[in-house]
């Protein structure tokens, strides 16, 4: 049996729905020196690093199923380099995309692809009996924690500006209570398709980020840690993992393949293009043209998955969007 889904190419000019993540196959680890021994190590940590942003599991480095790579990363790597500065020396290294994914599904996890929503962060620190929204303005030492961890993780992460157009919409207390209405009116100027509430405060001997997410993906959790930094660690922690299960592809090869057809094409660049945006997604095994025929293209696709996570793909991806008809456009940006 062929599955058949129906999209329109054509221009728009809408939010995008998700980021395109840069780098997540590069890693930066300090050295103490340029010595083999010492490389070696760094190569190891930072190939933990990259298995951890691409799989979205932040236990991935380890992970039994893992471990052969982790021994020798020499397979997987394609260059690197050293930078010295006044905080040391650093080595980068870039690893091979295609390979480390299908060494990756070959033991049974799951890849998560660069096109990951932007979540925009609404949290609420109780600090010394009094409440305040954290941002780059009202406290940058937890708004850094959490752009660091968000990169860390591979994460689009976005802060509110907190400024005069936010007070006046949402109240310190509305976030706190997690009271989605005036949370969402809130959000609608920053564009972000989804939105995460959340609250810190003290417990015991450390600290709790009570969290709850707004969006296509349902997810809530509580962060734990030593400190208010230590417990949004956690949360961003969290909401990776839980992101990643719902968004993460594993490598099983669909039975079936899936027709997928562009109508409203008028050039042939067009559908290459787009052929080219539907391999690029870690969901497509392969897809090729199978019909061109009055402004219609379809292409057969071999999914690593079903018609459900190609929809979710699709909604997700930097090229294509759903339309009012419910179908998928194409765009060609």
């Amino acid at each position: 049996m062929r599955a058949t889904l129906f999209a329109c190419l054509a221009l728009l000019s809408t939010q995008l729905p998700a980021v395109q993540v840069e780098d997540l196959y590069r890693s930066q680890v300090q050295v103490p020196s340029q010595t083999e021994a010492a490389r070696s190590t760094a190569l190891k940590t930072a190939l933990a690093q990259t298995l951890v942003r691409v799989t979205g599991n932040g236990a991935a480095a380890s992970n039994p199923a893992l471990a052969d790579l982790l021994s020798d990363p020499s397979p997987f790597l394609l260059s690197y380099r050293y930078e010295q500065d006044k905080d040391g020396l650093t080595l980068y290294a870039a690893f091979d995309k295609r390979p480390l994914e299908q060494a990756i599904w070959q033991r049974g996890l799951a890849v998560w692809g660069a096109d990951r929503p932007t979540t925009l962060l609404w949290v609420a620190q109780e600090q010394d009996g009094k409440r305040d929204l954290v941002s780059d303005a009202s406290n940058p030492a937890l708004a850094k924690v959490l752009v660091d961890e968000g990169k860390a993780r591979g994460l689009p992460l976005l802060l509110p500006l907190w400024d005069l157009d936010d007070k006046l919409k949402l109240d310190v207390l509305d976030v706190w209570g997690r009271f989605r209405e005036p949370v969402a009116d809130a959000s609608s100027r920053y564009q972000a398709p989804q939105f995460l509430m959340a609250k810190v405060s003290a417990e015991g001997n450390g600290f709790v980020a009570d969290w709850q997410l707004a969006g296509n993906v349902a997810a809530s959790g509580q962060g734990q840690g030593a400190s208010p930094g230590d417990a949004l660690k956690a949360m961003v922690d969290e909401l990776a993992d839980q992101l990643a299960d719902s968004l993460a592809v594993k490598g099983q090869l669909s039975a079936n393949l899936t027709q997928l057809t562009l109508v409203g094409v008028g050039r042939s660049a067009d559908y290459l293009a787009a052929l080219d945006e539907l391999k690029a997604l870690p969901l497509v095994a392969d897809a090729s043209v199978t019909a061109v025929n009055q402004g219609q293209v379809t292409f057969s696709l071999q999914l690593r998955g079903d018609e459900g996570q190609l929809n979710q793909a699709l909604a997700l991806s930097r090229h294509f969007e759903a339309g009012p008809d419910g179908q998928y456009h194409y765009v060609n940006r």
